[in-house]
């Protein structure tokens, strides 16, 4: 299918809206890929339309749809179109109400993620784009609080009085907390930061990055004090209302290593590890990012009275979601019209649902005129061939880049281990810093070979 029942069709190839290409000149091959090169970019732009919650984005998206479809219009004589012609749906995509019922669910996107903590907040980024709302958006936005919850204004940023707020209150932290001893680093608990978290202006001043950017200052000279650090900031990433990646918190694993506490570092990357691979790991993997923004996607349904749901669309995606993508759902299972929504619904592969509100919603991946028959139609992979040798392809990269993380996580731990046995076996050939080691030993230079041999000699190989 595709575009609101045409063609489902991978983007394959960026179209610019000036090309002035004569159809009339192209041959049948060339008018085939410029009509899949256009449904790809309509596709991929109403799909972006439909979800994205940024009001900029969302206008852009909406008018590169309709210029894809423009062209797809001038392709109508040459090229035998499935399902709706492009000019019934660039007709319905004009109209006023599916414009205006597009920026309206734009809008209530945008309030239900809380992009605006008050009406003139909302109505600065909206300003450009004030005319094209209907008056449904423009009464939601006049709901919202005439101003923030501390009497700041947002319209009237200043990045000095930013800068200025985050360092008073990074200078208030480090006075309240004794950040100069290792007593004073452990002693600093979840419940003690909760407010510095709650009343920090911005990121700088948020107290794991005051406690992230110290471990740089100490890395040098006080490592010791660094580590505890790192482990103090770990601690506190789970309860900071921001998501931090495991990499983030391997820089603690490093900075063992760097100490030259091998063992410990080796048990604090197993726990890292299980925490974010293991069987009951708590913080914010993809896959548990996925089941909350699925979880998102039902309960908005549900609270709005909607029993349907559209799936998105993926085209690097696993067997699982190759039946679900794009279609539609009943919740309940009570709709006998549709599937109920399955249990074994994936989230791995970044499909994602949201309401489908009959009578108002345009099925995005259905034709409109037969989107009840579709949508009953047996639950079966649809992915092509080439789809799924680009989900093999997608999972062995993802499998190489951990290998890789872990391999340099090893090799670092290793040139550590390297650099303490020659501070303490050839201190008159020790490198002036570890730093200095790893370039002479990647370069395999003759300081380095000159090195190896000393250590071989003494029976230990670099």
């Amino acid at each position: 299918m595709g575009l609101f029942g045409m063609w489902k069709r991978e983007r394959s190839a960026e179209y610019s809206a000036d090309d002035k290409t004569n159809p009339a000149e192209m041959s049948p091959a060339q008018l085939q890929q410029k009509a899949e090169e256009l449904l790809g970019r309509a596709n991929a732009s109403a799909t972006t339309a439909n979800h994205t919650t940024s009001p900029g984005l969302f206008f852009n998206a909406y008018e590169d749809t309709l210029q894809a479809m423009r062209q797809l219009v001038a392709l109508e004589a040459y090229v035998p179109f499935s399902g709706r012609r492009p000019s019934e749906i660039l007709a319905e995509l004009e109209g006023t109400s599916k414009r205006d019922a597009a920026a309206t669910s734009m809008v209530n996107r945008c309030l239900e993620q809380h992009r605006w903590s008050n009406r003139k907040q909302a109505e600065t980024e909206l300003a450009p784009y004030w005319a094209k709302l209907p008056k449904s958006a423009r009464d939601r936005i006049a709901g919202l609080p005439d101003a923030c919850a501390d009497g700041t204004d947002p319209a009237d940023f200043s990045p000095t009085a930013y800068d200025a707020a985050n360092t008073r209150q990074i200078e208030a932290f480090r006075s309240a907390f004794d950040l100069t001893s290792v007593e004073g680093i452990r002693a600093i608990t979840v419940d003690a930061v909760t407010p510095w978290v709650k009343s920090a202006p911005g990121v700088p001043s948020h107290p794991v990055e005051i406690l992230s950017k110290q471990a740089s200052a100490y890395a040098q000279d006080h490592i010791d004090l660094a580590v505890e650090c790192l482990r103090k900031a770990n601690e506190l990433r789970p309860h900071s209302g921001m998501l931090y990646s495991e990499e983030s918190y391997l820089r603690l694993v490093r900075y063992l290593y760097k100490a030259e506490r091998f063992a410990e570092g080796d048990q604090e990357y197993q726990r890292i590890h299980a925490m974010f691979h293991g069987p009951h790991s708590q913080l914010p993997s993809p896959h548990a990012l996925g089941v909350a923004a699925l979880n998102r996607g039902l309960d908005s349904a549900k609270a709005d009275g909607v029993d349907l749901v559209e799936v998105t669309w993926s085209s690097t995606c696993c067997e699982i979601c190759g039946k679900y993508r794009g279609r539609i759902f009943s919740i309940s299972g009570q709709d006998a019209r549709f599937p109920k929504f399955p249990s074994d619904f994936c989230v791995d592969c970044g499909l994602n649902v949201f309401p489908f509100r009959e009578g108002v919603s345009v099925p995005l991946y259905s034709n409109p005129q037969h989107w009840i028959e579709e949508n009953a139609r047996p639950l079966v992979d649809t992915r092509t061939p080439s789809e799924k040798d680009a989900y093999l392809q997608w999972q062995q990269r993802r499998r190489m880049e951990h290998e890789h993380q872990l391999n340099q996580l090893r090799r670092e731990r290793q040139d550590h281990m390297d650099y303490a046995w020659i501070r303490s076996n050839l201190p008159d050939l020790l490198p002036n810093t570890f730093s200095g080691y790893r370039r002479m030993k990647t370069r395999n230079t003759a300081n380095f070979q000159k090195l190896r041999a000393a250590a071989l000699a003494l029976g230990y190989r670099l």
